[in-house]
């Protein structure tokens, strides 16, 4: 494989990195894993029993709320232990149930409440859920007890503008008016235990509880359910739904879900596995097929969200049906991913699936005696599939975990704090053509919440959705490669490799879409920005032409937030994807290069690295990520709208004032042109900006830092980032 140059390899919505044989076939090897259709041979007795194992669910509930119940002996050691080792997250319903506040560090009243009846009931302690409604004070009392207290510093600080007061916030207050407690039977008679809201000891209530139900019996209106389908569109068929998959979310949250994809004659049909075993679908036709689509629905009484991924589109450069096979990992996430849950799935995990990668190998002829017309019986190739999945899935894992630690880093940084109030969804792929595997990651489906800080400019929050998009660009790059063994090029690179052949960027919005055939840009390019602007209502910054050979890339901008993302022309799930240079490995002249090999030594690089991954790089090398993309967004203050006659390009100070005018403290677009529907984009520019250049500055208050599943890592030094646009 050629190496790639030196450089930063931030930005990054979905990542792919080829395997191509990553080493010389050795005797008694074959070749890929998660390959299954032309698996050359028959495994032995040992190689059979070794895979008979299903994959394990990531879920080690063994390691989580029966060895936390073992430590607290009564009602008040639950609550005291709730209390200062989870956080209260503002949100509505049932999102991460016990698992996920234990899993993530925080939840709301309702979810933490479930975490006290999970210990209770381990304890053979009768629980029950209550609830009621919190009166005007109560609800802003319960947020101002959520919130740190800092302040800003600095010359556009803008002291005498007020800072973001919690009480205040009617958007947040309206999610934690209903309130959730926990009771226990001792003696026939029920005793509130209420973890969340503040002062209250065992026994004592903010009021009269309205009703109560059994933590197993949640009341649709806040209980979450989550339907998976596959569907696809056709010029000679109706199409339509093909599988669907659906249960409650806390049932699927923290789990590995499969997708696999499997391509016969004329048709290609779906499987997804939730844990129970893989359900299949029926087949899509490839005859006049035009698109095929994922689609995840979240359901919370009468309020739906959908998330969409494209997995084949007539016409696109990059589609998974053109490959010989597919194997997904979904994994829903609605917090953290802390250290310990990472290390003990990657525990639990590791030890099965490297012994049947290498039973695998060892019970396989040497090349030169394989039946290349030999198949796997169909279980062992549905656990070796699965044996991939799991890979994938810590392939995701281990990047939230990495890019969470960021989160709550840059939060302290600039005065806010991070949480998750909807189901993140990552989506990791296999995808073998002959003996080259594609590994992809996408994370567009991650969004987050920040709260500011008590005092701090509510601004704050913008800036930091910011810069959070490159953050996890850069990130998903890195640990993408470092788990695969394999370097990867992302939007970012893209982006600096046009720019410093003389290319500028270029605003993408209602005003410009129609001029894209005017910049050379190709067919799938200018169909991907004018779905992105036409249809979804966002913005792109691109450069104005493309760059041989790496494909036409650009930052996406979500107007009403100011989150910043990557996409290019070639997304395989319509995100950014590159094959760079000399990834694509030739195969052996011989031409029998079993299936086999790329996706098993994926599968081992994968488990003999997350632990490396878990542990973290080095500060320095951490610092360095986050200023890099704080420079990133500071820059695009000189790029935005800058074709538009009337341009307004807002100062720090402006922004800070008109952010905290607002009721619940958020910035919006204000119109129509390019500077107004990007206000909030250069808001958080503009305070990246100041940070980069220490004309802002996050001073700590007197609350201590609340708890992460991370520690208490020190925040990095924004101010000490070198930026062009700050010199």
């Amino acid at each position: 494989m050629s190496s790639l140059p030196s450089m930063r390899r931030h930005a990054l919505a979905l990542m792919v990195v080829c395997v191509g044989a990553v080493a010389a076939p050795r005797a008694g090897r074959a070749d890929d894993l998660s390959t299954l259709d032309s698996l050359p041979g028959r495994l032995d007795a040992a190689a059979s029993a070794a895979l008979s194992a299903t994959s394990i669910p990531f879920d080690p509930t063994h390691v989580s709320v029966g060895a936390l119940a073992d430590t607290l002996p009564d009602a008040a050691s639950v609550q005291r232990w709730l209390r200062e080792n989870t956080t209260f997250d503002p949100y509505d319903g049932a999102l991460r149930g016990a698992r996920g506040v234990l899993f993530s560090g925080g939840g709301n009243a309702l979810d933490r409440a479930l975490l006290a009846c999970g210990l209770f009931a381990e304890r053979g302690v009768a629980c029950r859920i209550a609830t009621a409604d919190l009166t005007d004070d109560q609800a802003r009392a319960l947020l101002e007890s959520a919130v740190t207290s800092s302040s800003w510093s600095g010359a556009d600080a803008q002291a005498d503008a007020p800072g973001y007061a919690p009480g205040a916030d009617a958007r947040r207050r309206g999610q934690v008016t209903r309130h959730y407690w926990s009771q226990i039977n001792q003696g026939g008679r029920w005793t509130d235990v209420d973890p969340t809201f503040p002062g209250l000891r065992v026994g004592e209530a903010v009021g009269e509880a309205t009703s109560t139900f059994a933590p197993d019996d949640t009341p649709d209106a806040v209980e979450r359910q989550v339907t998976i389908g596959v569907y696809f569109s056709a010029s000679t068929s109706r199409g339509g739904e093909v599988l669907s998959v659906s249960a409650p979310l806390l049932d699927v949250a923290y789990r590995n879900v499969s997708l696999t994809l499997d391509r016969s004659s004329g048709a290609v049909t779906p499987a997804l596995d939730l844990g129970a075993g893989p359900q299949r679908g029926a087949g899509i036709p490839l005859v006049g097929l035009d698109r095929v689509w994922l689609q995840i629905v979240v359901r919370t009484g009468a309020v739906e969200e959908r998330i969409l991924r494209d997995l084949y589109v007539s016409g696109s450069s990059v589609n998974l049906f053109d490959r010989d096979e597919a194997v997904l990992s979904l994994v829903l996430l609605p917090g953290f991913v802390g250290d310990g849950y990472l290390s003990a799935v990657a525990a639990t995990l590791a030890g099965n699936v490297r012994a049947d990668v290498e039973a695998l190998r060892g019970a396989l002829p040497a090349p030169a005696g394989l039946d290349v017309t030999a198949r796997l019986p169909s279980d062992l190739a549905a656990r070796a599939r699965a044996r991939v999945s799991d890979a994938l899935g810590l392939v995701s894992l281990s990047f939230a975990n990495t890019a969470d630690r960021e989160a709550v880093r840059l939060g302290r940084a600039l005065g806010v704090r991070p949480y998750f109030s909807r189901p993140r969804v990552l989506i990791a792929g296999a995808f073998r053509d002959g003996a080259t595997t594609e590994v992809q990651l996408d994370v567009r489906a991650d969004e987050i919440e920040a709260i500011p800080d008590a005092g701090v400019p509510a601004v704050a929050a913008t800036a930091f959705v910011a810069v959070r998009g490159p953050v996890e660009a850069a990130i998903a790059s890195d640990v993408l490669s470092a788990l695969v063994g394999r370097d990867s090029l992302g939007v970012d690179d893209a982006i600096e490799r046009a720019t410093a052949s003389g290319a500028t960027l270029v605003t993408v919005y209602s005003g410009t879409v129609r001029r894209l055939s005017s910049l050379g840009y190709s067919a799938e390019a200018v169909g991907r920005l004018e779905a992105l602007v036409n249809t979804d209502g966002r913005v792109a910054l691109a450069p104005n032409r493309d760059d041989e050979g790496a494909g036409l890339a650009w930052w996406t901008l979500e107007p009403n937030s100011g989150a910043i993302s990557g996409g290019n022309e070639h997304g395989a799930f319509d995100a950014s994807t590159f094959l760079p240079d000399g990834f694509a490995e030739s195969q052996p002249s011989d031409g029998r290069v079993a299936a086999i090999a790329a996706t098993s030594d994926l599968v081992a690089a994968v488990f003999g690295s997350v632990r490396a991954v878990a542990e973290g790089r080095p500060q320095a090398d951490r610092d360095a990520t986050l200023c890099a993309a704080l420079c990133t967004v500071a820059s695009m203050r000189r790029s935005l709208c800058s074709d538009e006659r009337d341009r307004t390009v807002p100062r720090a100070s402006a922004c800070i004032r008109g952010a905290t005018a607002r009721d619940a403290g958020a910035l919006v677009a204000l119109g129509t042109s390019c500077s107004a529907q990007l206000l909030p984009a250069y808001c958080g520019a503009a305070i990246a900006e100041s940070a980069s250049a220490g004309r802002v500055e996050t001073v700590a208050g007197p609350s201590p830092p609340l708890p992460t599943p991370f520690g208490y890592e020190r925040a990095p030094d924004l101010a000490a980032c070198e930026c062009e646009a700050s010199r």
